[in-house]
């Protein structure tokens, strides 16, 4: 197995491993992300368990605290890209409270006031990044393990 190989197959079992406690019903995990910049970040399609190769979640996953958004049901061409920009929305609503030392209404994070404002700061630089990368057009292909 080749190194990329073996991040892709931790990236997954991470996945598979945060979906329980966090997504009550889901389906088949693409076996490969439908983006990546390894050993960095991806971005997976979930699929749906009503809808079969319908991609119902995009989970991300690498250097950042895996996390969910669910597929935006009403853009018939929702893909990895907008769910990108999406939760990247969702993290920089987070930045002004744990820049004063608090958990974010209905998000939970560990640690204590100083911690939650490092946390805060990691997140400005993640979005910068994640940022970056969500629009640059050369990015972005027309490929998905599932659907789009």
């Amino acid at each position: 197995m080749t190194t990329g190989e073996t991040w892709v197959k931790r990236e997954r079992d991470k996945v598979l491993a945060y979906l329980p406690g966090n997504v009550d019903q889901h389906g088949r995990v693409a076996d490969v992300p439908a983006f990546q910049v390894e050993p960095y970040f991806a971005i997976w399609a979930v699929e749906s368990t009503k809808q079969d190769n319908r991609t119902a979640f995009w989970v991300f996953s690498g250097d950042i605290s895996t996390d969910v958004a669910e597929r935006d049901w009403a853009d018939p061409d929702d893909n990895p890209r907008k769910a990108l920009v999406r939760i990247l929305a969702q993290w920089a609503s987070y930045i002004p409270d744990l820049e004063q030392g608090r958990s974010p209404p209905e998000v939970t994070f560990q640690g204590g006031a100083e911690e939650l404002k490092v946390l805060a700061e990691a997140f400005r630089s993640r979005l910068r990044l994640l940022g970056s990368w969500a629009e640059d057009d050369e990015n972005w292909g027309e490929d998905c393990p599932l659907d789009t």
